[in-house]
């Protein structure tokens, strides 16, 4: 905790570009500098209001032709997203888990009618090609190596400003603790009635952004069922309650950012969320990115999540530092000893994030990471990127018993390739490694994951 204030000294009193934290870094590269991060919240208005960047289509000529025609037409959107994912992990318990599927998305969504409503749709699907019954468990598949298809989007827009949009039904979030999660086939998808939008932003002008709304239910990764939000959190009880969340983020200058957000899950689950952010650059190139995140949860009501009330905290400190392409990062973390931090919705806002320790958020755990990155475009390679870090978990103690648990150890490695130009512009292919060990026994797991995406823009 100590070193966590050393860092909130430092960066406090200052001003800096954006970010509450998000899963990014599970559907992108790696970036090339510490400013080219975007906020989850700033991000997920571009969506709903269809500000978003526009890959050159395969059918760019009849795009052309559409031209003139009514908004509902000419801003019409399609594209056709491919996937194929391996997996292959080793457990603690020795056991083994893999599979190869494949699948992907078809997605469309409408230009806006009459400038007030927009229509949108995407169906997944998910295959397998290998799948051995006995390894079952990677989450590419159901339960017991089966396929699965579903529309995880079906959503209409109502444009009630500028810039501020309500969406409805089916659709995604990518906010802190609930989000699209999309580190296998398909993604979390949710069952909402959101509204957000923003103010400001022109330049040297403050920019405030938000989002408010109910979430029914989410669809898990691995899954063609929309259940109720509560149920996922709580699932011995199987509370069938919604999440009602409102959250802002507000950036007085392009270097400095405050964010926070809340969700309340009535008989279950508080979550709140807040953020701070500022960037330093210097004119040799050298940017300074500087984090502090705080999370608060505990049981409300019926306390039907535990059986009991309970309440944690978590924060965390990161500092990263970007020149010539490379990205050198260091984070400390520590949780309060009532319990674990809870995200049943998608992936926690944690600079500790790894793929098999989750965010290093046990009860009681005190967590340090310190991880680097770099894009090869900067030496005449485009395209290709990578990406490690090691994360370290100490002192944690099970929040039934009391006991110690393990330390653990953590180290992941990512290479990216991303075809940058021609017809197979859009294809990428990631290879990743995980491995961790646990003191005391020795015990240990490791994954090995193989993707490959192709995003067709159509239209």
């Amino acid at each position: 905790m100590g070193a966590v204030c050393l860092l909130t000294v430092a960066l406090i009193g200052a001003p800096a570009a954006p970010a509450l934290a998000d899963s990014t870094a599970e559907e992108a590269p790696p970036p090339e500098s510490v400013e080219e991060t975007q906020p989850s919240l700033e991000r997920q208005r571009r969506e709903a209001t269809g500000d978003v960047e526009r890959l050159p289509a395969l059918l760019d000529g009849i795009r052309d032709k559409l031209r003139g025609l009514p908004a509902f037409a000419e801003g019409t959107r399609l594209r056709l997203t491919l996937r194929s994912f391996y997996l292959y992990g080793k457990l603690k318990n020795n056991e083994r888990r893999e599979a190869w599927a494949y699948g992907g998305s078809a997605f469309y969504e409408s230009g806006w009618i009459s400038e007030r409503l927009a229509l949108g749709a995407e169906f997944f699907t998910s295959q397998p090609i290998h799948a051995p019954s006995d390894r079952d468990g990677t989450s590419l598949l159901r339960p017991r190596q089966r396929q699965y298809s579903v529309f995880g989007q079906t959503y209409a827009k109502l444009r009630l400003g500028e810039g501020q949009v309500a969406t409805l039904y089916r659709q995604f979030y990518e906010l802190p603790y609930v989000n699209k999660q999309y580190n296998r086939m398909t993604p979390n998808s949710f069952e909402g009635y959101s509204l957000q939008g923003g103010f400001g932003g022109e330049p040297d002008s403050p920019r405030f952004v938000y989002v408010a709304g109910y979430i029914s239910k989410i669809k898990p990764r691995n899954s063609q069922r929309f259940v109720p939000m509560g149920a996922v959190a709580a699932p011995v009880a199987e509370p069938k309650r919604g999440t009602w969340m409102a959250g802002g983020h507000w950036a007085p200058s392009e270097r400095f950012s405050i964010g926070v957000i809340n969700y309340y899950t009535r008989d279950v689950l508080n979550i709140f969320y807040a953020e701070t952010q500022r960037v330093w650059t210097t004119p040799r190139g050298l940017a300074i990115r500087g984090t502090l995140q705080f999370t608060d949860q505990r049981s409300v009501n019926d306390d039907l999540i535990a059986g009991s009330s309970f309440d944690t905290r978590t924060a965390a400190a990161q500092l990263s530092a970007s020149w010539n392409a490379a990205v050198l990062r260091v984070a400390l973390q520590t949780t309060s000893s009532e319990a674990a931090i809870l995200s049943p919705w998608g992936l926690a806002p944690t600079p500790l994030w790894s793929m098999l320790g989750a965010g290093f958020q046990r009860a009681d755990e005190e967590a340090w990471l310190v991880g680097l990155s770099y894009v090869f475009s900067r030496i005449g390679i485009e395209g290709l990127s990578t990406s490690l870090h090691y994360a370290r978990g100490l002192g944690a103690r099970s929040e039934v018993t009391g006991d110690s648990l393990s330390d653990q150890g953590e180290f992941n490695v990512t290479v990216d390739y991303r075809l940058q130009q021609g017809p197979l512009r859009g294809l990428w292919l990631r290879v990743r490694g995980a491995f961790l060990n646990e003191e005391g026994g020795g015990d240990s797991q490791n994954e090995l994951r193989l993707i490959l995406n192709y995003d067709l823009p159509i239209l």
